[in-house]
Formats: structure tokens, sequence, C-alpha cells
């Protein structure tokens, strides 16, 4: 049967490639026998290791675990269960979780859940109603109580967004009934398993400690300890207080909120005269969060008289005289209707004693004024502001003394500025560094996970194409070629085809019709 080729004129495109052909086939009847055989058998294993690599890449999926780690299931019901359903799984061997493919996760849960397995919570408050034993002893009692109130704390918590799972450990000590005895406090120790990539910020860690000790009477929240999966310890040694500068989450919160404050402040007065990068404003603030009570008491040195009193005292006795006895001392006796004689009542007047007091009573009051301040907690008593300007955009001769002045008095104005407080401003200009701010690069439309799936389908695919396609290649015609030397028409050929030489046709050359060369090489 003969063939029959067009002659058409070949592009130079098509031209390249034949010469190229024509030299690798050159260097490939140099080779020996035996380079042949093994660049054979390399090409060979090449093609099989892709198409390992090939096959394992499209069909890898991405397992993560069926529960959490604290969560409690069986794992050998749940092992049974995928096998029936025919659901691909693995077990991990550090933890010993089930892992089932990402993309199945929601169903293998729903369809445990509709056999009746899920993960159990921890128990709680409901596991006391189904003990029912009349010997139980007191300390079961206490036992089973604060094991039943860990597991609705541990409920509670694990409620939170960034916790996956929670334990709690309460230590409740006994009470005693002596008075006088120092009693021991209860403590409280919380372990955090959070979700990948999510942490708790200081508020939500004390928001966990004071919720425990709320839950438990006596408790403080310094005694609640909170640590997480990695061992990290998220509470401090004083509980609810913060080891960077002794301040509680709020009183930091307070003094970062108020210095921005005061920092926006300042930003919008330099804004519309410098611009958005030709300033930079910094503010520290000096809060005191102490509680003062301060009471103060003044009196007016001037008094007024508010009372006053006087006492006249006049008193007169007869002193006793004469010789002892009893005659002697008795009051002379008078005789009616007579006068006495005067020398007897001036002798008298001598006789008597006479006693005279004058008593003056004032009474002054001076008037006082009594103060109670009660100074709240928070209060700002020193504030310092650094500013810093872009010398790049000032005129030309420069800022002189007068426009830096006139600067410092309007952020002096905008901060509140207090000299008699002990505020201070710092006002400096020097030249701005030109720094180009790299953004971070762009996540690709390849690198999205639905890309990647369809990437490995299709790939896949493209893989199973090329071989099928291939399998209609006559092997064996491709290989006498490369190994039995062309005719002297190919070997000869320039840019212009030839006309077919005399003789017999390629067909006729000795080769079976199945082992000639394939028609694409000789095109």
């Amino acid at each position: 049967m003969s063939e029959v080729v067009n002659n058409m004129p070949a592009t130079g495109q098509e031209l390249d490639l034949r010469q190229r052909l024509e030299q690798g086939l050159k260097k490939w009847r140099r080779l020996s026998r035996d380079n042949k055989s093994v660049l054979a058998i390399a090409l060979l294993a090449a093609i099989v290791a892709g198409t390992i690599v090939i096959i394992l890449w499209t069909s890898s999926q991405n397992y993560i675990p069926l529960y959490g780690k604290q969560e409690l299931y069986d794992t050998a019901n749940i092992m049974e269960l995928l096998e029936k359903e025919q659901v691909p799984f693995r077990l991990e061997k550090s933890s010993g979780q089930v892992l089932v493919p990402e993309s199945q996760l929601a169903q293998v849960r729903m369809a445990l859940a509709a056999r009746g397995v899920r993960a159990a919570m921890p128990a709680g408050l409901e596991g006391l109603g189904n003990v029912t034993g009349l010997g139980t002893s007191e300390f079961m009692e206490g036992v089973r109580y604060r094991h039943a109130l860990e597991g609705e704390l541990a409920r509670t918590i694990i409620a939170l967004d960034a916790v996956r799972s929670a334990r709690g450990h309460l230590a409740i000590p006994k009470r005693t009934l002596f008075v006088g005895r120092d009693e021991e406090k209860p403590t409280a120790s919380v372990m955090l398993d959070l979700i990948p990539g999510q942490t708790l910020d200081a508020g939500q860690v004390e928001a966990i400690t004071n919720l425990v000790a709320g839950s438990i009477p006596g408790m403080k929240p310094g005694a609640v300890s909170v640590v997480d999966q990695t061992g990290q310890l998220l509470t401090s040694e004083n509980g609810d207080k913060m080891v960077f500068g002794k301040l509680s989450v709020q009183q930091m919160d307070y003094v970062r909120k108020l210095e921005q404050y005061i920092r926006q402040r300042a930003n919008d007065m330099l804004l519309p005269m410098l611009g958005s990068n030709n300033y930079r404003v910094q503010v520290a603030a000096d809060v005191n969060f102490s509680a003062v009570e301060e009471t103060q008491e003044q009196i007016d040195p001037n008094g007024v008289v508010t009372q006053e009193s006087s006492k006249f005292d006049k008193s007169v006795d007869a002193l006793a005289m004469g010789i002892p006895g009893a005659l002697s001392n008795r009051p002379p006796e008078t005789q009616a209707n007579k006068q006495p004689a005067q020398g007897s009542e001036q002798q008298a007047r001598s006789n008597d004693s006479r006693s005279e007091r004058s008593e003056l009573t004032k009474s002054y009051q001076n008037s006082r004024s009594v103060t109670h301040t009660r100074y709240q907690q928070g209060r700002l008593e020193k504030l310092n502001v650094s500013v810093l300007l872009n010398s790049q955009v000032a005129p030309k001769e420069g800022w002189n003394e007068t426009q830096l002045e006139q600067i410092r008095q309007m952020v002096e104005r905008a901060v509140g500025f207090d000299a008699p407080r002990g505020d201070a401003i710092s006002l400096q200009s020097f030249p701005f560094s030109q720094e180009v701010l790299v953004a971070p690069p762009e996540s690709t439309w390849w690198e999205s996970p639905a890309w990647q799936n369809s990437l490995r389908y299709l790939v896949g695919g493209c893989w199973v194409w090329c071989w099928s396609s291939s399998a209609s290649v006559p092997w064996s015609s491709i290989w006498c070629a490369f190994t039995i030397p062309s005719p002297s028409w190919m070997t000869s050929r320039t840019t212009s085809r030839p006309s077919r030489p005399p003789g017999p046709s390629p067909t006729s050359v000795g080769l079976p019709t199945s082992s000639r060369p394939s028609p694409w090489l000789m095109a």
C-alpha cells in the first residue's frame, strides 16, 4: 500500500524543529547499545516515578481530627462505624486521634450522631441524680459534688469562642468549727485547649479568673491559675494583676486610651498644616490610680465672744475671842431699848472677818471649716508630649523660632498643657528618611485550596490522557528508527523537500509494516 506525502512548504518553526530532531537522532545513533539501554531504563523509571507521585498527590486529602483532644468518645466504636460506611480515616500516632478528610468532617459527625455516637462533654451536676447510695460517706459526697462543679465550670469556659476544650481543678478546704484558726482559702486551676490560630488577651483571661472565683464562696480571683495547652501560664503571680507595671488590665487599657485620645487631638491640629507623613507625635501620661481621701480643718484665729458671765461674793465672819471656856465664848447679851456704846461697836467691827470675791468668765468661739476630699482613681498627674517635624517640608529658609513657637502653642492648647502640673512638651525638626513601605504579597489564585483541589484532578486527567494517547504510538517502530540507520534521502534533507529517490518504497526495505518508522517521524 502506497503512502501519500503532501509536499507543502514548511514554515521556519517546522524547519527548526526538524533540525533539532535530526540532531537528536544523530546523537542517539552515536551512542552504544548499552548506553541506549541505560537511558531507556532511566526514562522508563522517571515516567513510573512521576506517575506514582501524581497519583499520590491527586489522591491525597487534608485529614483533620474528628473530635478534640479533651472530648471523650469510644475510638474503637467509631473506627468500626467508619469502616462500615467506607469512610477513609487515619490514626494519629502521637495522640491516637481519629483523622478524617476535611471535606467530609461535617457529614461524618452527622452520621455518627445518627448512630448514637457523639463526643461526651464534661460531666456536670446532672450526674448527681444517678447516684442513689444510702451508705455513701460524706467524703464521697463531697468529691462527687466537687467533680460535678468542675464539669459545670468547664462547660461554661468551653462556650468561649477561642476555647476548644477546658478542664478545671478545684481545691476547696474543709470548713472547721473552731474559732480563731486561720481558715484556708479555696484555690482553682484551669487548663485551656485553644483553637489553633487564636489566643486569649489579658482581659479574657481575667474574665475567666473572675468567672471561676465567683462560682466558689470565699475564692479570690488571684487564687485562680490559667494555663494553655502549651504550658504557658496566662495569669501572673498576683492573680488579677499583670506583671507589667503591676497595673490591672483595666488600668492599662485606660492609660492606653487616654494617650491615644491626646495623640489624636495633636494629630488633628498638625494634619492640615504638615500632611499625614510629615510629623510624629508621642504621648506619655503619668496616671495615678491610688485611692486617696483627704480631710482638712481650718480655724479662724480671730475668735468671737459667744458667752460672758460675772460673779461677786462678799462674806463677814465674827472671830471668837476670850479665855477658852463656855462662858467666855457665849455671845454678849443685849439689853432691850439700849443703844450700845460707840467703843464697843468699833471693837466688834475689828473683831469681824470680811472677804470679797469677783469672777468674770468669757467664752470665745473660733470659726473653722472642715473639707473632706476623695480623689478619683486615674488622675492625670503629669503629661509628656514629644513632637517631631519633617524638616524636608519646611520653607527654603527653614522654620524660624517664631513659627516653631506658634506650633508649640497650638499643640499645648490641643493636648491641654498645664505647666503647674509639671507637663512638658518637646518640639524638634529633623529630616525624615524616605522608606518605601513594602506591601505584603497578595495570595495568587493558584494558592487557594479550591484551585489546588481542582488542579489535582486536572493534572491527573492530563496524565491519564497522555498515557492513553501514547498507547496508540508504535513504540517498536520508533525503537527501530533510533537503532537502524535511516535512508540517505532522510539524512540529506534540506530546507526544501526533495523528490522521492528512485527505488523501492520505504515499505520494501526489509522491515515489516508494523516496524517501519512512524509517519510523524517522516513528516
